[in-house]
């Protein structure tokens, strides 16, 4: 039986940083920091017997992401691809929400663009960070919505995938995500706001999308079906290896994979060599205990 193992996401599950040892200079580990050699998908790959094909990277954004996705299952080449295989499963990890990807008008092309940590305001970004970043956050950028918007893809790529006979499966890289939750525009309706929206919709009785719209639907996402460790809270690799390897306190400080100690879950990663000291990345010995715990869970599930 010949498989396939389709992987999706950002630093983490392309490998950014296993060539780092313990000892390692700092200038030396910059000039290898991008060659990935003995990732927990390479791991996973093997152990299930399967052939792998990778479209993480690193500082990769959700939407980027999706749309790699979405071109890949649209193309000729997948077509062919799904004609060589038994069985295709798809691995696919959620990377920080402060991230995203729009066109650029000077370059004529689309730009991916990282936001500095999320628990600061716009107006506290360092003058360092380009105006762009600056203006993003404070016009455009809401945690709550990016997450909400990524529930309704995950759910329509586990539709897409359920309908063409993929497995898949999602997992939080280093942040716990909330996927069930309200979109923060429908929470924050006030009374007569939503009485005028909910009338509207009732109204339009006639129309054949809005006359199946449920209140919960609008309100609120359902369950994600596939999630790897969605039982626990926190559920993102991250927090499950800091509990694994014995940190008792973990904050919830949100991690945007910027280089920085900003949280007591990196900073105890780090301590015990699981993620490197500079870049905080998953080291050899990190990628060989998240492909144990993703082959456990799956086997699990």
């Amino acid at each position: 039986m010949k498989k396939l193992l389709i992987t999706f996401g950002c630093s983490w599950t392309m490998g950014v940083g296993t060539y780092y040892y313990d000892g390692m200079l700092e200038n030396e580990y910059y000039n290898t920091w991008d060659k990935p050699e003995g990732t927990f998908r390479e791991i996973i790959g093997k152990e299930i017997n399967a052939d792998t094909l990778n479209f993480s990277i690193g500082g990769t954004s959700n939407q980027k992401q999706f749309r790699f996705a979405k071109h890949f299952f649209a193309s000729d080449d997948f077509n062919d691809i799904k004609q060589k295989y038994d069985e295709i499963i798809v691995l696919w990890g959620i990377t920080s929400t402060a991230r995203t990807e729009i066109y650029e008008q000077r370059t004529q092309d689309l730009k991916n663009i990282i936001l500095p940590n999320i628990k600061f305001s716009w107006q506290k970004v360092v003058n360092k960070d380009n105006g762009l970043i600056k203006q993003w956050m404070r016009f455009f950028y809401n945690h709550d919505h990016e997450v909400h918007a990524l529930a309704k893809e995950m759910h329509f790529f586990n539709s897409y995938f359920t309908a063409i006979g993929i497995k898949n499966y999602w997992f939080d890289t280093f942040n716990h995500h909330n996927y069930e939750n309200a979109h923060p525009a429908v929470r924050n309706f006030n009374t007569d706001e939503y009485t005028v929206e909910k009338h509207r919709r009732q109204k339009d009785h006639d129309h054949p999308i809005t006359t199946n719209i449920k209140e919960a639907s609008v309100n609120k996402n359902k369950k994600i079906n596939n999630m790897l460790f969605y039982d626990h809270n926190p559920r993102d690799l991250c927090s499950i290896l800091c509990k694994n390897t014995g940190l008792k306190t973990l904050d919830n400080e949100y991690h945007t994979s910027t280089y920085k100690e900003d949280s007591n879950r990196i900073k105890f990663l780090a301590e015990n060599k699981i993620v490197n000291p500079y870049s905080y990345h998953p080291t050899k010995y990190g990628h060989q205990l998240i492909a144990e715990m993703i082959l456990n869970e799956i086997n699990t599930i």
